[in-house]
């Protein structure tokens, strides 16, 4: 199939499947046989059907660039499907690629330790390669010239960081494009689509993502959180280690992130600002999250919020207005001005 057929299929409503199905049954003329067949026996036929085409393969010396979408959702075939690739042709002729939304890194390229398939290669020539991580697309729709640089004017702002924001922006068919691209944010930054008019919605993995786009949050390496932050919250992969044990983690400044996180966390007059603030002190304590050798991350979160109020008001705050009851009970009564 040719990749202008590939393309003017996607438009179809039926999708793939029916071009797929067209070119197999122009392949293999017997196809509705197999169907009827008992399970085990039409496996067979697929088996034997799909080394033919190996085999042509190995003739041709054709070159194959696999690549699945979303291959987390294969589940516990996963593993089979990884498998099944060592029937491919050996040399350079076949590379198979697997993507994932919102998977974490275990899940498409595990820890070298912990990889079922290790065995499997000592006898192969196969590998899992080193996850692919670093794709350097941020900023590539701000515009540059005279005025459209004025990066205060949330307009052009919001053209800074992933591709995505722009292209949501120019694309949303609203009058307030820009609402609508910092709900997206939100969403993002939440991991799903949650009402925040309720309560108990705040977690201790939504705090970390809301005043890491803010403040900036250095998360541990190890364990499972610093990779749901990046499959489910938007953080940043900038290194993994080459056991596939540690994985760094960064959340970028993003314009669009950052207010959709001050958004987040002043919803509903800041109903749920002291909600925040408990989440993010638990995991400063349980040490997942690393408050700075001098607690720098406090005085962060403090001139962040003295920011967002003088935003909202012009009268002088006092600083223990600002922080609220709930941080002056613990220990920072008496600070004002």
């Amino acid at each position: 199939m040719a990749c202008e057929e590939w393309m003017a299929a996607q438009e179809k409503d039926d999708a793939i499947q029916h071009e797929i199905l067209a070119v197999f049954q122009t392949m293999k003329k017997s196809i509705g046989v197999i169907t009827d067949k008992p399970y085990i026996a039409a496996e067979e036929d697929h088996k034997k059907f799909c080394q033919v085409e190996i085999d042509k393969l190995k003739q041709r010396g054709a070159r194959v660039l696999l690549c699945v979408d979303e291959a987390g959702e294969l589940g516990d075939n996963f593993l089979k499907f990884r498998r099944s690739l060592r029937s491919m042709p050996s040399g350079d002729s076949f590379f198979g690629i697997v993507l994932g939304t919102d998977r974490i890194v275990a899940d498409l390229a595990a820890a070298q330790e912990d990889d079922p398939s290790a065995r499997a290669r000592l006898a192969t020539h196969f590998n899992v390669f080193h996850p692919i991580y670093l794709i350097g697309k941020s900023d590539i729709f701000a515009q540059v010239g005279a005025g459209s640089s004025d990066i205060t004017n949330p307009c052009n702002a919001i053209r800074y960081g992933r591709p995505l924001w722009a292209a949501y922006y120019d694309s949303v068919g609203v009058i307030d494009k820009l609402d609508a691209t910092l709900q997206l944010a939100m969403k993002k930054l939440l991991g799903k689509d949650i009402n925040i008019a309720e309560t108990g919605w705040v977690n201790q993995d939504i705090a970390i993502a809301v005043f890491a786009c803010i403040v900036g949050l250095d998360v541990v390496a190890w364990g499972a959180l610093p990779q749901e932050l990046v499959a489910r919250h938007m953080r940043t992969i900038v290194c993994i280690s080459k056991d596939r044990r540690r994985v760094y983690t960064s959340a970028a400044a993003e314009p669009a992130l950052a207010a959709a996180a001050a958004m987040l966390l002043h919803a509903k007059n800041d109903a749920f600002l002291a909600m925040f603030i408990d989440k993010l002190t638990e995991v400063c304590k349980d040490g997942l999250v690393l408050e700075g050798i001098r607690g720098e991350i406090v005085a962060r979160i403090v001139i962040m919020l003295a920011m967002h109020e003088c935003t909202k008001s012009d009268e002088k705050c006092p600083l223990g207005h600002l922080l609220g009851d709930h941080v002056r009970e613990q220990g920072c009564a008496g600070l004002e001005g």
